[in-house]
């Protein structure tokens, strides 16, 4: 549901390792699709998987009654409320609905709508770019994909059969009953890397390259920080400083040549997902009595370039 980039690498494995696989995006990407096969290149080869069930929305399976094992929700964050709704319909008692989305609240909001007993959370860390109808390339790879239930109302059994079938089609994944922990991770790796890397039209390997870049991605850090530290948030690393050379040393280098999904949003004209990562550390922040300047400085600025693009502005990128 919402097969983008990383939907349709998803689905593409999926399919392409046997299983009955249906595709909910946009036209004209699952016209092509649907017509003439879905390519994935990049990192992890070159695959080319016919997927003939391609949809532009969902309502017409809810009509014909078509109900699914598995519901794998990847669309972007403001859009996660509508795709729950959308996909309850096709759900059994025993279906699993599992996000594969940046930032958080994604899976609280699934689960208030199809109940916690069958929701489920991800964090993907593979980059995937998406620019042609039909055609998608995997770039840079950081970490396995992790899944897990956030309240475990779900037995680790079928949590850990789900990972070896993902596994199975070729996606490295992953059970993590501390799945709060990599979802932490990744919402510090996506605040302290997207939105300034955006903003510059840089990749992610440009911003270890100068003082002020690498100092603003530390304030970014230490106000989230504070705030998981607020909400009481369970985490991987004690202080900012572990975190930040974990940053530094270990995730940034494997995907220094990737460029942000982000910016790939706003060169397509897109709505970004700022409000689900830096917007939401600001907001917990707000919550608990702490201000994030620099979170909010940089929600401020991708909101504007949201806000006057196309209005005679230099191009991003």
């Amino acid at each position: 549901m919402g097969a983008g980039a990383i939907g349709s690498v998803f689905g593409g494995f999926l399919a392409g390792a046997g299983h009955s696989v249906t595709l909910v995006g946009r036209e004209p990407h699952m016209r092509q699709v649907r017509e003439k096969g879905l390519r994935i290149t990049g990192i992890w080869g070159d695959h080319d998987v016919a997927i003939e069930r391609c949809f532009a929305s969902a309502q017409g399976l809810a009509d014909a009654g078509e109900q699914f094992d598995l519901v794998l929700i990847t669309v972007k964050s403001h859009d996660t409320e509508e795709a729950a709704e959308a996909v309850r319909p096709l759900l059994t008692d025993e279906s699993l609905v599992v996000s594969l989305q940046n930032g958080l609240g994604n899976t609280e909001k699934i689960a208030e709508r199809v109940g916690w007993e069958r929701t489920l959370t991800g964090m993907v860390i593979f980059g995937v770019e998406h620019r042609h109808p039909g055609r998608v390339s995997v770039t840079v790879q950081a970490d396995a994909v992790r899944i897990g239930a956030l309240h475990r109302q779900i037995e680790a059994e079928r949590i850990g059969a789900l990972a070896r079938l993902i596994s199975g089609a070729g996606i490295q994944c992953e059970h993590s009953p501390d799945i709060q922990r990599f979802l932490w991770n990744k919402v510090l790796y996506n605040c302290a890397l997207n939105p300034l890397a955006t903003i510059l039209g840089s990749t992610y390997g440009f911003l270890l390259t100068t003082e002020p870049t690498r100092e603003i991605m530390r304030r970014v850090i230490d106000e989230a920080f504070q705030v998981a530290w607020a909400v009481r948030a369970e985490m991987f690393h004690e202080t900012p400083e572990q975190y930040e050379r974990h940053l530094f040393e270990n995730l940034i280098p494997p995907t220094a040549a990737h460029h942000p999904s982000m910016l790939q949003d706003i060169e397509k004209g897109k709505r970004t997902e700022i409000d689900a990562l830096n917007g939401a550390i600001v907001r917990l922040g707000r919550e608990s009595q702490i201000t994030c300047r620099t979170n909010q400085t940089l929600v401020d600025l991708i909101h504007a370039i949201e806000t006057t693009r196309g209005q005679n502005r230099p191009t991003v990128g």
